[in-house]
């Protein structure tokens, strides 16, 4: 996902929506908890982001751990929503540019599948946005 050959393989893909997951074991409760300074798995969202850049699809959904919102005492996450929203100027669903601020409440981007008849106990993370 982060070669350059595989970039530009998506970059001459004709698509709309990009549904895209990057390694929760950077940001989850559980392990060293490294986010960014994880190198290997830390940094995949920037590449993500690349390929949204290179490629504007029409919308995009990311999916992560829920503890993507506290991670270093949220700076993680505004981070993830600054790069979407601010610098490549997508409508991130949940997300308020106000006098060039961004506000946004970061729990209403938890959904948890229990509440949606799944068997299961699981919060992650859902970012949605649209250009």
């Amino acid at each position: 996902m982060s070669s350059e050959k595989f970039k530009q393989k998506v970059e001459n893909t004709n698509y709309d929506i990009l549904l895209a997951g990057f390694p929760c074991q950077a940001f989850s409760r559980a392990g060293k908890r490294l986010g960014f300074n994880d190198k290997t798995r830390g940094t995949l969202f920037f590449d993500i982001a690349d390929m949204i850049k290179r490629t504007r699809p029409k919308a995009f959904m990311l999916e992560n751990v829920d503890n993507l919102i506290t991670h270093n005492k949220g700076k993680t996450f505004d981070t993830i929503i600054w790069t979407l929203a601010d610098e490549m100027n997508y409508k991130v669903i949940g997300v308020q540019s106000e006098n060039g601020k961004i506000k946004y409440n970061a729990k209403i981007f938890v959904k948890n599948s229990r509440k949606f008849d799944v068997p299961q106990n699981r919060p992650h993370v859902y970012i949605m946005g649209f250009d």
